[in-house]
């Protein structure tokens, strides 16, 4: 999908959360800590840990996103929707 001008505007602008959004943050951001936390107590150090911290990292950055923006931004940004 072509991204509109008002949803490119939407992806850079700060999006002021209200108290509900902010709790969905908290919980994620909580989910996130307590599974950062297992894995550090216990995978072994190294390569694999590393990257499944980094994952953990993204994939609470992109639940944040997805709360503040609301769904206002459609997947995958870009293609055709329909093409298999």
């Amino acid at each position: 999908m072509k991204l509109t001008d008002e949803q490119m505007l939407t992806m850079f602008t700060y999006q002021q959360p209200d108290d509900a959004r902010i709790a969905r943050h908290a919980e994620i951001s909580a989910a996130a800590e307590g599974f950062a936390m297992t894995l550090m107590e216990w995978a072994p150090d190294g390569l694999d840990r590393d990257k499944a911290l980094e994952c953990i990292r993204e994939a609470r950055m992109w639940a944040n996103s997805a709360i503040a923006l609301d769904g206002k931004i459609g997947w995958p940004l870009y293609g055709d929707t329909d093409a298999k």
